[in-house]
Order: C-alpha cells, then sequence, then structure tokens
C-alpha cells in the first residue's frame, strides 16, 4: 500500500486529504479521506460540497483510465 497526503486550504480553513493505493488481483484500489474540516453548519456544508468533488473526480480518473474518455465537460457543462 502507498499513501500519500497533503494540507488543502480551501478558503475555509486547512484541512488534509490523503490518497491511499492498495493493489490486489491486477487492480489498484484509490482511498480519499478529506479530513479536518470542524463542526457546525459550514463545516458540514464544505464537506458536502468537497465529498461531491471528490467524487466527480474519481469517477473521471475511473473514466480517463479504463475508458481513455475524459468526462470533466460532461460534469462541468463544456
Amino acid at each position: 500500500d502507498k499513501e500519500v497526503g497533503y494540507d488543502w486550504d480551501f478558503g475555509q480553513g486547512s484541512t488534509v486529504v490523503s490518497f491511499q493505493l492498495e493493489e490486489g488481483g491486477g487492480r489498484t484500489r484509490v482511498s480519499v479521506r478529506h479530513s479536518g474540516f470542524g463542526d457546525g453548519p459550514e463545516a458540514e456544508q464544505a464537506y458536502q460540497m468537497h465529498d461531491k468533488g471528490w467524487e466527480m473526480f474519481l469517477s473521471n480518473l475511473k473514466s480517463v483510465i479504463e475508458e481513455g474518455r475524459d468526462r470533466r465537460s460532461e460534469f462541468f457543462g463544456g
């Protein structure tokens, strides 16, 4: 397993993003952990926004790797 992490300042505070890669059965599993949002409604809103963003990013990464298709224009309406 390999893991890399970094600080992420998104304008409402500093958080930590880490990616973990796990190899097995000829495949690689990518896991993302984004932590440090804090408590309260603003923190929850920021978490939800980032959660949807990471879901989109990982979906696009999978599409690029498996199909050679970059789907960002679909996501962003371009």
